[in-house]
């Protein structure tokens, strides 16, 4: 593991110590999991009651104070925390010690409702977050100096030099090689055969969707690719889609389950028997039957107590063949938006209008709370927005990044003053109307 101690030297990060203890706690039994949670969920009841102003005030009114805990299920006797929640009461959710935290970093996350929140972690989460993930890759036997192939959606806006430098270095160091999620399956095709011929690839990473797509790629071109493992992410994992890419690559798939709030959350072991909840570093709950709620055990910059995700799971009352006697995810219910349809007939990921919108600094200098794009035909879009009145500028800029990926669109907008949810109550970011025999397939 010399790479992540390289890589923990020059990030302030402490990942090698977790993965070391968690390589260890994955074996606990629930008693010893539930005391080495215990220890720390205290430690984040007790930070939040002396330095979190929303929680101190929240904790006086309800007249409770951290000496009440006694057990990780008296965690029930919070509220559900939801997204809005945060954003209406924002301040109260700095810490008055935020100062002496070690590496807070603000982030966004929120890609796939359009309601974005900004998000602060700690060098503290982060390498938690990492140490589970390294721990994963011994679950999918891939070693740290494997070369790997990151499938990912990419940015409309140019990096700067300086993190440009620090990218390739990163890549350089783990050997990792990108592809954008938002290229046609065809390109990323074209491009999977160039570092194949040139490196021996292990370990594949990408959106669920895309890798999908460019699988029955490889089946339309009677193409095939060998790697170790394959690792999903961002968007459920359909069985269909499992056996399409397994084939393709000639692998086995392992899902995994996290959000940008809390980071990594449960991972799939070679047993494939559902996903294994990182109980060291969350305390999931399932509440109406369906919804997830989450607790974060690591993050001091910005506590998420009974934080509602907004996704949906169900939980197996099996253990899995492993040995791991920890709670395991037997199906994530996620949010879904649809791939948006090029004039060539090319499907392109949702994700791009994301991307397009906070990397022109659009969503945030019109103050948007919600936005939708509904695709009409190959010919024709209409983009809905919650927000300040856009420019006749800022309509263009937008404009001409949705014709970069769909070609010569026309593109209409619509201010709106609300933007319907789905019945389950979710937002979608993107919805495609366009009939299927005007796709590639």
């Amino acid at each position: 593991m010399i790479v992540t101690r390289i890589s923990d030297i020059l990030t302030h990060k402490s990942t090698w110590k977790y993965y070391k203890e968690y390589t260890k706690t994955q074996w606990y039994s629930k008693e010893e999991m539930e005391a080495y949670r215990f220890i720390k969920l205290k430690k984040m009841i007790e930070h939040c009651y002396e330095n979190v102003p929303y929680y101190t005030m929240l904790m006086k009114r309800m007249d409770i104070s951290p000496s009440d805990f006694s057990q990780t299920s008296d965690i029930s006797i919070f509220p559900i925390l939801t997204k809005d929640i945060i954003k209406e009461n924002y301040n109260l959710f700095v810490p008055i010690n935020i100062k002496s935290i070690k590496g807070v970093k603000l982030g966004q996350t929120g890609g796939t409702t359009g309601n974005v929140l900004f998000k602060r972690n700690d060098a503290n989460s982060r390498s938690s977050v990492w140490g589970a993930y390294n721990r994963f890759y011994d679950w999918m036997g891939i070693k740290e100096n494997d070369k790997n192939v990151i499938i990912k959606g990419g940015h409309t806006k140019q990096q700067k030099f300086k993190d440009a430098i620090k990218v390739h270095f990163a890549r350089a160091l783990t050997h990792t090689y990108f592809l954008d999620a938002y290229n046609t399956a065809a390109t990323n095709v074209e491009l999977l055969q160039k570092i194949f011929s040139q490196h021996d690839i292990s370990l594949i990473r990408g959106y669920s969707q895309a890798l999908f797509e460019i699988a029955k790629e490889i089946e339309h071109q009677n193409l095939s690719f060998n790697v170790k493992a394959i690792s999903t992410t961002s968007e459920p994992l359909m069985p269909e889609y499992r056996s399409i890419i397994g084939k393709a690559f000639n692998t086995q798939l392992y899902d995994q389950y996290g959000c940008g709030e809390i980071g990594s959350i449960a991972f799939e072991c070679n047993e494939h028997s559902g996903l294994h909840v990182a109980e060291e570093r969350v305390i999931l709950e399932i509440i109406n039957g369906q919804d997830i709620i989450v607790t974060d055990l690591d993050n001091f910059a910005m506590p998420f107590i009974r934080y509602e995700i907004g996704d949906e799971a169900e939980i197996s009352n099996s253990k899995c063949t492993c040995g791991r006697e920890g709670m395991i995810i037997s199906k994530i219910r996620g949010r879904s938006c649809d791939y948006l349809i090029s004039k060539e007939g090319e499907r392109v990921h949702w994700g791009v209008i994301f991307h397009l919108m906070w990397d022109t600094k659009i969503a945030v200098n019109k103050n948007m709370k919600k936005y939708q794009l509904i695709q009409k035909s190959t010919d024709e879009v209409l983009f809905r927005y919650i927000s300040d009145e856009l420019t006749e500028s800022e309509k263009n800029i937008i404009i001409d990044g949705i014709r970069i990926r769909l070609g010569n669109v026309q593109v209409h907008f619509s201010q709106e003053k609300e933007i319907e949810t789905t019945k389950t109550g979710k937002h979608r970011m993107v919805i495609c109307n366009v009939p299927n025999d005007s796709i590639n397939k």
